[in-house]
């Protein structure tokens, strides 16, 4: 098995039609589907002599096909479609707003007075509950960057889109029709895509991987869709989004990542995930504790045939659930992991070799509960607001860590250093080097408050902590992100 990233860079505008014209405009995806992708390298192969190549190419689950989604800024950024459990306070600005973002699948919208100061750090405005009201995130794409599971740098984006006039023509005269113009969307040249592609069987050849200059989407004889294609074979690294699940974990959540095509039992296709229906994809009886999802439909053109293909429902990209397995028993645990391996590795539903259903189970995005917005704006959020997970805690705990941390974050003179504390706990091994270091700060001829940190932990964080616990130091981390979270808003 052989795994390729593809960078498509557009050289002219490129249009990908969303759906049927409305009035006097025609909209674009803002991103190139798989569908389209395969259908331009097929169309390069057939100018090259190679059409034999197609069939073996296209059409079957392998090679497996990615949709090409817009790149982040460098190399270490990975863009996901927005999840649609992420929520924020309607006449915010999301990311970049005063309340940041909340994730429904792990919390509840915060319309409670205690809620509300445990997530943003400050009491409830006047207009909680009947006045503040959350609402999903515009449709867009998630931008972060990933290492060991952590999320460094999330932000939104979208590529630019823009629009052209044009006349109607007239079909059979292929001339301008008089009065009538129309509006067609587009993406601005010089912008870049990325896309995977699994190739379980080593279909792909030397000679395909020559492909380097492809015309993609709409309008292609009127000067759009010229574009470069690089190939980087990747060896058998899966896509950074393509995650798994911890093997002991009953509780997973499931991103589905690019429109999912599922057959129901009775005829017709699924345009949701219940209960029933995860029971019988992963053969085992799972709960859906929660849920965001919605359906799209699927279009399509047979341009051989100047047909349009079936119109399938799906469910969209961005459906988001949280699964729990009911049972106890290992193998039935063991036998939930490898079905959960198995979406990930070859995809939900049918066409999968199209692009169609990949899925990401418990991606790091979907852990936290609460992304902490900045008010003052930026290119992005705090990371700490996606607070440290600690599966080994009970919840009466966290709640102590929780409200410790509070107190912690509001002593005089704290909350200027409590981003520079969370730093250090991320940065140490175990709890005795976390203790060393803020002690050789505290002890330091002018300590600049750091004596005072010291004092605060000694009084609030270390009554909670046992050195010799070997989860002392993840105590500690746990700890301080709420601290941070909650120092940002003393600060505002």
């Amino acid at each position: 098995m052989k795994i390729y990233r593809l960078t498509i860079t557009l050289q002219e505008p490129m249009t990908c039609g969303a759906k049927r014209m409305v009035g006097n405009q025609a909209p674009s995806l803002d991103y190139i589907p798989a569908t389209a992708l395969c259908g331009a390298i097929a169309a390069a192969l057939a100018r090259k002599g190679k059409a034999a190549r197609i069939p073996r190419l296209f059409g079957g689950p392998s090679p497996r096909w990615c949709p090409a989604w817009p790149c982040g800024s460098n190399d270490n950024e990975t863009v996901i479609p927005m999840p649609l459990s992420y929520l924020h306070v309607k006449g915010d600005d999301g990311f970049k707003g005063k309340f940041g973002v909340i994730n429904t699948l792990r919390t509840q919208r915060p319309l409670t007075t205690d809620n509300y100061i445990k997530l943003f750090g400050e009491d409830a405005p006047s207009e909680i509950p009947e006045r503040l009201q959350w609402v999903k995130m515009a449709p867009g794409w998630l931008k972060f960057e990933v290492t060991k599971d952590v999320i460094l740098e999330p932000g939104l984006i979208a590529p630019d889109l823009n629009n052209a006039m044009f006349h109607g023509a007239d079909y059979l005269t292929r001339s301008a029709r008089d009065g009538w113009l129309y509006s067609r969307e587009y993406i601005a040249a010089y912008q870049q895509f990325l896309a995977y592609v699994v190739d379980a069987n080593d279909a792909i050849q030397e000679e395909d991987k020559a492909i380097t200059k492809i015309f993609v989407g709409k309008r292609i004889t009127a000067g759009n869709g010229y574009a470069t294609l690089a190939w980087e074979d990747v060896g058998k690294l899966y896509p950074p989004w393509a995650t798994y699940a911890a093997l002991d974990h009953k509780e997973v959540t499931i991103q589905i990542m690019s429109p999912a095509i599922i057959p129901g039992r009775q005829g017709g296709f699924l345009t949701g995930l219940d209960e029933k229906s995860w029971s019988e994809i992963l053969d085992v009886d799972v709960e859906v504790k929660h849920a965001q999802s919605k359906t799209d439909p699927v279009h399509g053109w047979i341009t051989v045939w100047d047909l349009p293909r079936e119109r399938y429902a799906a469910v969209a990209a961005g459906s988001c659930y949280l699964l729990k397995l009911r049972d106890d028993d290992t193998k039935k645990l063991t036998k939930f992991h490898f079905a959960l391996k198995g979406l990930v590795d070859k995809g939900l539903g049918i066409r999968t070799g199209e692009g169609f259903g990949w899925v990401s189970v418990s991606p790091p995005w979907l852990k936290g509960d609460h992304h902490k917005g900045n008010e003052t704006g930026g290119n992005g959020f705090d990371p700490v607001g996606t607070v440290q997970q600690n599966d080994n805690m009970s919840q009466s705990s966290k709640r102590s860590f929780i409200e410790a941390a509070w107190k912690f974050a509001h002593t005089a003179d704290v909350a200027p250093k409590a981003n520079e504390l969370a730093a250090i706990a991320h940065r140490v091994t175990d709890a005795s080097s976390f203790y060393n270091y803020l002690n050789s700060l505290a002890q330091r001829k002018n300590p600049r408050k750091w004596d005072i940190v010291r004092k605060a932990w000694e009084e609030n964080g270390h009554p909670l902590i046992d050195n010799d616990d070997p989860e002392a130091i993840n105590y500690i981390r746990y700890f301080l992100s709420w601290a941070k979270t909650f120092a940002d808003k003393h600060e505002d």
